[in-house]
Protein backbone atom coordinates (compact mmCIF):
# COMPACT_ATOMS: atom_id res chain seq x y z
CA UNK A 1 0.00 0.00 0.00
CA UNK A 2 1.41 3.37 -1.00
CA UNK A 3 0.92 6.63 0.75
CA UNK A 4 0.98 8.94 -2.27
CA UNK A 5 -1.28 11.91 -2.87
CA UNK A 6 -2.42 10.49 -6.23
CA UNK A 7 -4.07 7.54 -4.46
CA UNK A 8 -6.36 9.91 -2.56
CA UNK A 9 -9.59 10.61 -4.48
CA UNK A 10 -10.37 14.24 -5.18
CA UNK A 11 -13.56 15.49 -3.48
CA UNK A 12 -15.29 16.49 -6.70
CA UNK A 13 -18.87 16.13 -5.44
CA UNK A 14 -18.18 18.59 -2.63
CA UNK A 15 -16.51 20.93 -5.12
CA UNK A 16 -19.56 20.87 -7.39
CA UNK A 17 -21.95 21.56 -4.50
CA UNK A 18 -19.70 24.42 -3.34
CA UNK A 19 -19.61 25.80 -6.87
CA UNK A 20 -23.38 25.72 -7.26
CA UNK A 21 -23.75 27.49 -3.92
CA UNK A 22 -21.20 30.05 -5.04
CA UNK A 23 -23.03 30.75 -8.30
CA UNK A 24 -26.30 31.21 -6.41
CA UNK A 25 -24.74 33.50 -3.82
CA UNK A 26 -22.97 35.53 -6.49
CA UNK A 27 -26.15 35.99 -8.52
CA UNK A 28 -28.31 36.90 -5.54
CA UNK A 29 -25.52 39.09 -4.15
CA UNK A 30 -25.45 41.13 -7.35
CA UNK A 31 -29.23 41.52 -7.17
CA UNK A 32 -28.91 42.64 -3.57
CA UNK A 33 -26.23 45.20 -4.46
CA UNK A 34 -28.43 46.57 -7.24
CA UNK A 35 -31.18 46.98 -4.64
CA UNK A 36 -28.80 48.91 -2.38
CA UNK A 37 -27.82 46.09 -0.06
CA UNK A 38 -24.65 44.57 1.33
CA UNK A 39 -21.59 43.36 -0.58
CA UNK A 40 -21.25 40.30 1.64
CA UNK A 41 -23.17 37.83 -0.50
CA UNK A 42 -21.32 38.75 -3.69
CA UNK A 43 -17.94 38.41 -1.97
CA UNK A 44 -19.02 35.14 -0.38
CA UNK A 45 -20.16 33.82 -3.77
CA UNK A 46 -16.82 34.68 -5.37
CA UNK A 47 -15.00 33.05 -2.47
CA UNK A 48 -17.07 29.88 -2.82
CA UNK A 49 -16.31 29.74 -6.53
CA UNK A 50 -12.58 30.01 -5.83
CA UNK A 51 -12.95 27.26 -3.20
CA UNK A 52 -14.78 25.15 -5.78
CA UNK A 53 -11.98 25.44 -8.33
CA UNK A 54 -9.31 24.66 -5.75
CA UNK A 55 -11.22 21.69 -4.33
CA UNK A 56 -11.99 20.31 -7.79
CA UNK A 57 -8.28 20.34 -8.57
CA UNK A 58 -7.61 18.52 -5.30
CA UNK A 59 -5.81 21.47 -3.71
CA UNK A 60 -6.09 21.58 0.08
CA UNK A 61 -6.04 25.39 0.03
CA UNK A 62 -9.70 25.32 -0.99
CA UNK A 63 -10.64 23.94 2.40
CA UNK A 64 -8.38 26.40 4.19
CA UNK A 65 -9.90 29.31 2.29
CA UNK A 66 -13.40 28.06 3.08
CA UNK A 67 -12.55 27.66 6.77
CA UNK A 68 -10.86 31.02 7.27
CA UNK A 69 -12.10 33.59 4.81
CA UNK A 70 -15.84 32.93 4.83
CA UNK A 71 -16.28 33.22 8.63
CA UNK A 72 -14.08 36.31 8.59
CA UNK A 73 -16.15 38.18 6.02
CA UNK A 74 -19.34 37.00 7.72
CA UNK A 75 -18.18 38.43 11.04
CA UNK A 76 -17.08 41.69 9.46
CA UNK A 77 -20.43 41.99 7.68
CA UNK A 78 -22.41 41.19 10.82
CA UNK A 79 -20.45 43.38 13.24
CA UNK A 80 -19.23 46.17 11.04
CA UNK A 81 -15.54 45.78 12.03
CA UNK A 82 -16.15 47.31 15.43
CA UNK A 83 -16.15 44.28 17.68
CA UNK A 84 -13.18 42.76 19.48
CA UNK A 85 -14.44 39.36 18.30
CA UNK A 86 -12.61 40.12 15.07
CA UNK A 87 -9.27 39.87 16.86
CA UNK A 88 -10.21 36.48 18.28
CA UNK A 89 -11.44 35.26 14.90
CA UNK A 90 -8.32 36.39 13.06
CA UNK A 91 -6.04 34.85 15.68
CA UNK A 92 -7.79 31.50 15.61
CA UNK A 93 -8.49 31.34 11.88
CA UNK A 94 -5.07 32.22 10.62
CA UNK A 95 -3.25 30.09 13.17
CA UNK A 96 -4.39 27.04 11.18
CA UNK A 97 -2.74 28.18 7.94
Amino acid sequence: MTNSMSAYPKPRVLAVVTGLSGILLLYLGVLLILAGGSLYYMVAGITLLVCCVLRFRGDHRGSQLYGTFLPTIWLIGANGRKNCDLVILFATSFSFL
